[in-house]
């Protein structure tokens, strides 16, 4: 097995998976942990928004409970990126307070004994035993606020350290997909590099070796509005008038929508079988720098052209730091009408 999951031998117990719901892409990468897990533990999920419609598609035999988070919106402008981060600090932290003292009621309820928190911060609890997960110890910054990256760490690690354990989805040394967010610094005394997670994992990659072409690229559409629009509207602009045979997948679960308009089928979310076929039968795939993304593509051995998100750093690191080792290819946003596809 390609994957190594650490520590996933737990039996007999309850626990609580609740992800992030900035994206899809927390949401995705716990799905192979659940599936590890959910024969031999009671699994509840605990989401909202669209990672919450995903799990609920995904998993429809298993509990899921609605549980808030905040939300955070990305100016148009990235330059403005730090400064809005700064005054959406009181908002975040607040959201912090307010998870963990919802998570005691959860505890209660629920007789949970174990929470696994992928990026929430505020789901530990001294009365239990929690785990979180990550593959952003080092938080980049913008080359203006480089100076402040190290204090940055040092609030992450204070929430990471309130955790019995961190997991962090990549290998722990060479080949690995994360770089300095994950391996300059050491956030917790019981850290445990789980390998790399994929939904994907479960698929037979054989079968698919000589499957005939179904698109000539397809489009992932993913991250925060306003930029999920702006980049959906730029790549369809793009591909509209060419011959390319094109799939956008808008990233919308829980809606259906198909559309067609000439060289360019729309649709707003694919299952993971579906999603995993037209990966795997793409000759060209166009996605954000989102780390699950990254990880679903590395393990179907498929390239991409990344374009990450405006102002989100640790997209724009790990764009260059994949380029550099020559596994994808790197294009900012504002470049894409130029970009020859």
């Amino acid at each position: 097995m390609l994957f190594i999951f650490y520590h996933l031998t737990l039996q007999n117990k309850t626990i609580l998976i609740s992800p992030l719901n900035w994206g899809l892409g927390h949401a995705t990468r716990i799905v192979p942990i659940i599936n590890k897990l959910k024969d031999k533990n009671k699994i509840i999920i605990a989401s909202d928004l669209l990672p919450y419609q995903f799990l609920k598609t995904e998993f429809p035999n298993l509990q899921i409970i609605k549980f808030p988070s905040f939300e955070i919106k990305y100016p148009k402008n990235n330059s403005f990126m730090p400064i809005k981060m700064l005054f959406s600090s009181p908002k975040i932290f607040l959201g912090i307070a307010k998870e963990h003292f919802l998570l005691k009621k959860l505890i209660k309820k629920h007789n949970i004994d174990i929470v696994i928190s992928d990026n929430r911060f505020g789901l530990w609890n001294k009365k239990i035993y929690t785990i979180f997960i990550t593959h952003q110890i080092m938080i980049k910054m913008t080359k203006r606020l480089e100076f402040m990256e190290y204090f940055v760490f040092l609030i992450n690690k204070y929430f990471i350290s309130k955790y019995n354990e961190l997991w962090i989805p990549d290998l722990q040394k060479n080949n690995n997909l994360s770089g300095d967010l994950s391996h300059k610094y050491t956030a917790h005394k019981h850290t445990k590099f789980i390998g790399i997670l994929s939904r994907f994992e479960k698929f037979n990659q054989k079968n698919f070796a000589n499957s005939k072409k179904r698109h000539d690229i397809v489009a992932i559409i993913s991250g925060p509005e306003p930029q999920k629009t702006i980049f959906f509207e730029l790549i369809y602009e793009k591909l509209k008038n060419t011959n390319r045979k094109t799939l956008i997948i808008a990233g919308k679960p829980g809606t259906s929508f198909i559309e067609n308009n000439n060289n360019i089928e729309i649709v707003n979310h694919l299952e993971t079988n579906e999603m995993f076929t037209a990966l795997k039968n793409s000759e060209l795939i166009i996605s954000r720098a989102g780390y699950s993304t990254i990880m679903d593509l590395h393990v179907i051995n498929k390239k991409a052209i990344l374009v990450p998100t405006p102002g989100q750093t640790e997209q724009e690191y790990l764009a260059n730091y994949l380029k550099n080792n020559r596994l994808f290819t790197f294009i900012k946003q504002d470049k894409i009408l130029n970009f020859k596809f």
